[in-house]
């Protein structure tokens, strides 16, 4: 079995997967109609997900369960595998909760903006009531509208002469409570950690102990666990007075597998081919300070490429 990553995932690595007698195991990228449809199929309720499972023998510790699926990709049978993890990403959670809260305030202006008018006809201001809720996008909060009756004193212009009686006119405004949606917070939030795996491991594989769906989770939540092994070999060399320079020259002090990967992206080695027959195996271009950094943390040198 071979592990890509998700950007390899792509007709020519796949032919040459099958063309190397090998199966493919890889993260697969969420633009493809395949992964979209995945998804949305776990959202059914009735989707049969596996029974959630831990690793760690904590409380606290994450829990998982997946769902399999069939796909054709490129001329291509796979296996789809949707995981989902109790513990979001420290980024994403930070990022949905940012959305939230702009939407709070989004909505409570709004709701501010449409009390301000008043209406003279309560149809009018039904109909004005309805138009608002259409015309809120509301993913992480509820909206509750009433239409209410006020009496009113209709001022005239000037002084109002002695004794006369002040003329009522009815009004009709709009109360609106914008409350926040918990359950369809943490709806988002189970589907922000979800992932999508993609695997040749042909359907009918299976283990001596459970069905292939199981395994196929086992397998795939061990190929995480060296993932994230790795990323953690690499923070551990990391600090603050020497982050990691990245692609682009970003700057990272606490860089992802995914963006270490990227720095090694362009790395290319070039083999020649001796007239005695032997191979020799240089660099296009000499390492970069950073790859050999990531090299050494690693417990590796330039051999790892050239050996």
């Amino acid at each position: 079995m071979k592990l890509f990553k998700k950007n390899e995932m792509s007709k020519a690595t796949l032919d040459a997967a099958k063309a190397s007698h090998c199966y493919l195991l890889t993260r697969a990228p969420k633009h493809l109609k395949i992964v979209k449809a995945a998804l949305e199929a776990a959202d059914a309720p009735d989707a049969p997900w596996a029974e959630k499972i831990s690793f760690v023998s904590a409380k606290e510790g994450a829990t998982y369960r997946w769902l399999a699926s069939e796909a054709e990709y490129e001329g291509h049978s796979l296996r789809l595998v949707v995981v989902e993890s109790s513990a979001l990403d420290k980024k994403k959670e930070h990022t949905l909760n940012k959305q939230r809260e702009a939407e709070r305030v989004r909505l409570e202006q709004a709701a501010k903006d449409l009390a301000c008018s008043p209406f003279h006809c309560e149809a009018d201001a039904k109909k004005a009531a309805e138009a608002f809720l259409n015309e809120q996008k509301s993913q992480f909060h509820g909206l509750a509208v009433q239409t209410l009756a006020q009496e009113v004193i209709r001022k005239k212009r000037g002084r109002p002469k002695q004794g006369e009686t002040p003329q009522i006119e009815t009004i009709y405004v709009r109360q609106i409570a914008v409350t926040p949606d918990e359950a369809r917070f943490q709806e988002a939030r189970r589907r922000a950690s979800r992932f999508v795996l993609a695997t040749t491991l042909p359907a009918q594989w299976r283990g001596e102990a459970m069905d292939g769906a199981a395994v196929l989770g086992y397998l795939f939540l061990f190929a995480l666990t060296i993932y994230r092994v790795f990323q953690r070999r690499i923070r551990q060399h990391i600090t603050e007075q020497k982050p990691m320079h990245g692609a682009g020259g970003r700057i990272l002090r606490k860089p992802t597998a995914a963006a270490i990967f990227q720095i090694f992206k362009y790395l290319r080695v070039v083999t020649f081919r001796l007239p005695d027959g032997t191979r020799v195996r240089q660099f296009g271009s000499p390492l970069t300070k950073e790859q050999k950094r990531v090299l050494t943390s690693l417990g590796f040198d330039e051999s790892l490429y050239l050996g």
